[in-house]
């Protein structure tokens, strides 16, 4: 993944998994039983970023804040 286009999508396609986590942790806040998730990104050696999907823990009654800023920021 060397050419800076291909590192440049790889920061949005990251970003854009930021934003689906946080929708999914906002719309699934009051589920019983869900598990709050997280975007895990780490860098490539070539250039780019991988990012994941993890659980966070927590589930419902978590404070949406963490979710909210974090759909904003991406």
């Amino acid at each position: 993944m060397s050419s800076i286009a291909a590192i440049a999508r790889s920061g949005l396609d990251a970003a854009q998994m930021r934003l689906r986590v946080a929708a999914n942790n906002v719309a699934n806040a009051s589920t019983e039983g869900f598990v709050r998730q997280a975007v895990q990104a780490s860098a490539q050696p070539d250039g780019g970023v991988a990012t994941q999907v993890v659980d966070a823990g927590g589930g419902s009654g978590m404070p949406l804040a963490d979710d909210l800023l974090a759909a904003r920021q991406a």
